[in-house]
C-alpha cells in the first residue's frame, strides 16, 4: 500500500451534494493537531531532529528542524505524474544557513526524484533549481530577514518553472511578492508530490515553518475553483467538534446509543486514536457537530475550508465488504448538507487520515458555504460538520476518532481580535485565543 510519507517532520468541484473530484486546493497544513504520529497530518518515516514548536506563524503551533531530511511531503498523485501548474507555498523562519545548498521547497516525481525546488544557500539567499539542479535566474538574498517569518512559493507548470518570495511580517498581497527567478525545466515529466521543510540528506539549516499550502489547475473556472494559481497568504486556523449538533446516531464505543455528547469522541488534540472513537453499524447513520470558530473581522475573506477526519474499520473485512463513510457540512442547522466523495474502510489495523490510499488528500474542500454563499463570520460560527456512514451490506464497524476543518483566510484590515488561534503574535500584533 502506496502512502503519503513525511520524514522527521512530517509534505473541487463546489457541488451542492457530493465532492466527486479534489479541489484545486489539495491541502492546507498548519500542523495544529500537536502530532509526530506517523498519517495524522502527513506520514512520519523518520521522526529524528523535528519537533513542534509555538513559535509559529498561525495558531499555536509550527514544525522546527535543524537536522537533514527533516520535512514532510504532500501526495498529488503517487500512480501518475500531472504536467498541470501546480503550486506549493509556506511560511518559514530560519536562524542558519547549512553547510551546502539545502532545498525547502520541491516537486518531484513518482520515484521522488526532484523535478524543481527552491534552495537555502549557504550565503542565506534563495535560489530556483530545475530537475538537474542547475540555476534558473539569480539568487534572492533574505539575509536582512534571518530570525523572520517569510514567504517563499514554487510553481512548476508544463514547462516552466517560477520562484516567489515576500518578506513582510503581515498576509502579503499578490502584489507584494517579488519573482525572484524563473524560466524553462525541459527535463519536467510532470510532478507527483510537493516537499517542504528541510529536504536532503547533506547537512542542514536550522528552520521553522508553517502554513503549508498546496494548489494544482483542475481547469474549472475560478469561480467554481478559484485556488488554482498562486495560493492567497493569510492565516491558516483549526476548527473542531464543541457542541452538538442536528444528529447523533452513530454509536459509542461500548456499542450504547449516541448522544448529544458524541461530538466529545472526535475532538481531541493530539488525536486519541481509539482512546475515544465513534462506531456505526448502520447504513444512512448521520452525525453532526458544531465546530468552533475564529471570529473574524468583517473585512475577513475565507479562501478555502478543507475537513479531515480519521478511522479504522473495528473487524476484518469479509472480501471485498469493506465500509464507507463521507465528511458532511451544512452552514447551519436544517441547512443544505455537503457532502464528500465516499471514503473506503477497509483496513482494520491502522488509523488513517482521509484515505487509506494514497493520494491522501482532504476530502471535502469548500470555497463557499454548503448554500452557496460566500463564507462570513456568521456561517463560520453556524457552520456543522460531521460524519456519514453511506453503504448498505456493511458487515463491519467503521470507527472515526477525529474530525476537524482547516480555514485558510485573510484579514488585510487594522489588526483586531482574532480567537481560536492561539496566543500573541508578534509578527502580526494580533490577539489570539484559543476556543
Amino acid at each position: 500500500m502506496k502512502k503519503l510519507i513525511v520524514y522527521s517532520l512530517i509534505g473541487l468541484i463546489v457541488a451542492m451534494n457530493a465532492q466527486h473530484a479534489y479541489a484545486s486546493r489539495l491541502n492546507t497544513i498548519g500542523f495544529e493537531m500537536n502530532s509526530i504520529t506517523d498519517g495524522v497530518e502527513c506520514e512520519i518515516v523518520a521522526a529524528s531532529g523535528a519537533s513542534t514548536t509555538t513559535d509559529a506563524y498561525s495558531g499555536n503551533l509550527a514544525w522546527s528542524a535543524s537536522t537533514a531530511n527533516g520535512y514532510c511531503f504532500i501526495y498529488i498523485d503517487y500512480s501518475s505524474e500531472t504536467t498541470a501548474t501546480t503550486t506549493v507555498s509556506m511560511r518559514f523562519k530560519y536562524s542558519s544557513d547549512g553547510s551546502s545548498v539545502t532545498p525547502l521547497l520541491e516537486f518531484g516525481d513518482t520515484g521522488i526524484s526532484n523535478v524543481s525546488n527552491i534552495s537555502l544557500t549557504t550565503n542565506d539567499a534563495l535560489r530556483l533549481r530545475k530537475a538537474d539542479f542547475t540555476t534558473v535566474g539569480s539568487d534572492f538574498s533574505i539575509l536582512a530577514y534571518k530570525n523572520k517569518w517569510i514567504v517563499a512559493q514554487l510553481q512548476q507548470g508544463p514547462t516552466q518553472i517560477i520562484g516567489r518570495v515576500c518578506v513582510l511580517q503581515t498576509p502579503c498581497k499578490d502584489s507584494d511578492f517579488t519573482t525572484f527567478a524563473s524560466g524553462t525545466n525541459s527535463a519536467n515529466a510532470g510532478v507527483a508530490i510537493a516537499l517542504a521543510g528541510l529536504i536532503g540528506s547533506s547537512p542542514a539549516a536550522a528552520l521553522k515553518w508553517d502554513d503549508v499550502k498546496l494548489n494544482i489547475a483542475t481547469g474549472a473556472s475560478d469561480s467554481v475553483d478559484p485556488q488554482q494559481s498562486w495560493p492567497n497568504d493569510g492565516y491558516v486556523a483549526y476548527i473542531r467538534p464543541n457542541g452538538a449538533g442536528d444528529s447523533n446516531q452513530w454509536q459509542k464505543s461500548d456499542g450504547s446509543a449516541g448522544s448529544s455528547t458524541n461530538w466529545q469522541e472526535v475532538d481531541e488534540v493530539p488525536v486519541d486514536d481509539g482512546t475515544t472513537l465513534l462506531e456505526s453499524n448502520t447504513a444512512d447513520d448521520s452525525d453532526y457537530y458544531n465546530m468552533s470558530s475564529p471570529t473574524l473581522q468583517s473585512s475577513t475573506t475565507v479562501n478555502a475550508i478543507n475537513f479531515n477526519v480519521r478511522f479504522v474499520n473495528e473487524s476484518q473485512p469479509v472480501f471485498a465488504d469493506f465500509c464507507q463513510i463521507q465528511i458532511q457540512a451544512k452552514a447551519s442547522t436544517g441547512g443544505t448538507a455537503t457532502t464528500s466523495a465516499a471514503i473506503d474502510v477497509a483496513d482494520n489495523s491502522t488509523w488513517f487520515t482521509n484515505h487509506e490510499t494514497a493520494p491522501i488528500l482532504p476530502p471535502l474542500t469548500l470555497y463557499k458555504d454548503p448554500d452557496g454563499n460566500a463564507w462570513t463570520t456568521g456561517t463560520l460560527q453556524s457552520m456543522q460538520a460531521g460524519i456519514l456512514h453511506v453503504n448498505e451490506g456493511c458487515n463491519q464497524l467503521p470507527n472515526v476518532t477525529a474530525l476537524w476543518a482547516v480555514v485558510d483566510y485573510e484579514t488585510r484590515s487594522t489588526p483586531g481580535l482574532i480567537i481560536n488561534v492561539g496566543k500573541l503574535n508578534p509578527n502580526s500584533g494580533r490577539i489570539i485565543i484559543n476556543p
